[in-house]
């Protein structure tokens, strides 16, 4: 198959229409529709089923889809692993992690690393908690970094044995309130304090929000109106323009938005972090190293957080 075919079809899929990938792509739309047909030719059957609302996939479709991802994901990290070679690293490490943990966490930690391995070329992939763990289970990347493992068990047939897990931190979950709320000189809230409020929450497959539900099932609570948005950093929007109130994770967290309080809840909901490596990679020294920085990394994020939760000392950076 083409890679240029491929990457057409998962646009066109991603959007489910031909002008909008074409737009996407900076295509003509015939030329989206020239590359989706020549890759149907190529598998022997329909990808698409036009519909008045736009396009649908067939079950070929579907089934080619996560082929194609991996396909453009594998040659993608092969094109950037080729880059950093061509400017002088030696060697790569390929680190899977969601959006949140790149913010800040993430980012800390390569402070630490950079000061020992100046050299070592960094490639970095964004996805959620299980797919980060399948793509180390298959050697595709070397370290994720992935949240509450127990709830993400491997696909079938994966051998969990086949990753060694590093423990990096436990990350509470922290109610953002607007800083005009009535809430804000209290030290910590319970669940309860806030239940009724109207919420911004996170998608549910989210494990903040996953949390979140079974702590108002749990208390008997529950929650009022709810804005769902699909990014920790939107929903801090919301809480800032004094519309919701919001419960993210403490590692998704930047410098806040001097309209916006954090404060921990009285009855702490955790969530584990960990590093989950490839055991060949993890012997090499620079691999070895960014394990430390990480480690290093969830003291900071410990310790920064009890700063801008505590209402005593107020909001600092």
């Amino acid at each position: 198959m083409n890679p240029l075919h491929l990457r057409v079809f998962r646009e066109v899929a991603r959007l489910r229409s031909i002008a909008a990938a074409a737009s996407a792509l900076g295509y003509t739309a015939s030329a989206v529709s020239r590359h989706i047909a020549l890759l149907e030719q190529s598998v022997g059957t329909a990808l698409f089923i036009r519909e008045s609302r736009g396009l649908s996939m067939t079950a070929a479709g579907e089934r080619l889809l996560p082929h194609a991802q991996a396909i453009l994901q594998r040659l993608d990290l092969a094109d950037a692993d080729m880059s950093l070679l061509r400017n002088g690293y030696g060697d790569t490490i390929r680190i899977v992690a969601s959006r949140a943990v790149l913010m800040r966490f993430l980012a800390v930690a390569l402070e630490h690393f950079r000061s020992t391995d100046p050299d070592v070329g960094i490639v970095f992939m964004l996805a959620d908690d299980g797919p980060a763990q399948e793509l180390v289970l298959n050697r595709t990347a070397d370290i994720a970094i992935a949240t509450d493992l127990d709830k993400h068990p491997p696909a079938a047939g994966a051998d969990s044995e086949a990753v060694v897990v590093t423990p990096l931190l436990e990350d509470p979950l922290v109610c953002a309130l607007n800083a005009k709320h009535p809430l804000v000189a209290e030290p910590a809230l319970t669940l309860a304090d806030v239940a009724d409020e109207m919420w911004a929450v996170a998608l549910p497959r989210r494990s903040a929000t996953q949390r979140l539900h079974e702590a108002a099932d749990r208390q008997g609570l529950t929650l009022g109106h709810q804005y769902v948005v699909d990014d920790y950093h939107a929903m801090l929007g919301l809480v800032a323009a004094n519309l919701a109130v919001a419960c993210v994770p403490g590692i998704s967290l930047t410098p806040p938005d001097p309209r916006i309080v954090l404060r921990l809840f009285a009855e702490p909901m955790l969530r584990q972090v960990a590093a989950v490596s490839d055991p060949e990679s993890v012997t090499r020294g620079p691999h070895q190293r960014l394990l430390l920085a990480l480690a290093a990394a969830g003291e900071e994020q410990e310790a920064w957080l009890a700063n801008v939760t505590a209402p005593a000392t107020g909001i600092r950076n």
